[in-house]
């Protein structure tokens, strides 16, 4: 299970609840979008804080910390053992260091959906960090 691909049950607990359901199409100017260069410069401070948190959380297998920003959703469906089950794959190399790098961002289902990626400091293969918010509040969150 070494080559498993860390996912979060955080992100089926969005989609189980039915917290992720389809709003009618905006325009991209009615949503105040911005140009795809100008997201990918930096990531907004508040998505930041919460991806930080969440790594960390992870990294020292805290379930209290990682849900602690979550919709209820988030809350209801991921379980300590869920955690500590990815925790175990994930802290390892989250241990030896990381960093992150912002790729940008999309409009979907009503949340706002931050891209990162994320390089391990043991130079093994890279993940691609996907986080779902929604009025600050944590949707869904993988680790590909």
């Amino acid at each position: 299970m070494k080559d498993k691909k860390i996912i979060t049950a955080a992100a089926l607990a969005a989609l189980s609840a039915g917290a992720l359901v389809a709003t009618g199409p905006q325009p991209a100017q009615a949503r105040g979008r911005q140009s795809d260069a100008a997201a990918a410069a930096a990531a907004p401070a508040p998505a930041e804080r919460v991806l930080t948190s969440l790594l960390v959380a992870l990294k020292n297998d805290d379930y209290k910390a990682f849900v602690a920003d979550g919709e209820a959703p988030f809350k209801a469906v991921l379980t300590k053992p869920m955690l500590a089950e990815v925790s175990a794959q994930a802290a390892p190399r989250l241990k030896r260091g990381y960093q992150v790098t912002y790729l940008g961002a999309l409009n979907q289902k009503g949340y706002q959906v931050y891209l990162w990626k994320l390089i391990y400091a043991d130079g093994g293969d890279d993940s691609l960090v996907s986080l779902s918010l929604r009025a600050g509040k944590i949707g869904g969150f993988f680790i590909n």
